[in-house]
């Protein structure tokens, strides 16, 4: 490295550490350029509020899924409960209610409380989140 001599070692070895934390800056830089990121982004507030209206008057946002009481566990059979017992599972409402009804009809008793996943409608997180409640 013709352009370090002259230099005193400490010189040299400062020259150099410059250089690689430089490299890795733009390295860093270049890498956000190609996935298309800023490295500096200004926060962006959520499409549904108002920035500029204070907390205490923005509407609060509710969830169908949160506001419904859930039952006690493992008190739900699913061999026998009606439309309206099985609405009140975690995320299910009328129509996956309706589904599991359908599907009881059609095979029989449920066997096992995972067998709720051949049900359309009930996936392996939906399952999950409802076999607390649910018993055969």
């Amino acid at each position: 490295m013709g352009f370090l001599k002259g230099n005193s070692r400490r010189q040299q070895m400062a020259a150099i550490g410059l250089g690689v934390v430089g490299l890795f800056g733009l390295g860093t830089i270049g890498n956000a350029y190609i996935r298309g990121t800023q490295t500096h982004q200004a926060p962006r507030s959520a499409p549904n509020t108002v920035p500029d209206q204070p907390k205490a008057n923005r509407k609060k946002q509710s969830s169908s899924r949160h506001s419904k009481a859930l039952p006690a566990l493992g008190s739900v059979n699913i061999n026998t409960a009606n439309e309206q017992e099985l609405c009140e599972l975690p995320g299910v409402g009328p129509t996956t209610a309706s589904q599991i009804i359908q599907y009881r009809s059609s095979h029989g008793s449920f066997q096992s409380i995972d067998e709720l996943d051949n049900v359309k409608g009930i996936g392996p997180k939906k399952l999950a989140n409802i076999r607390p409640y649910c018993r055969i």
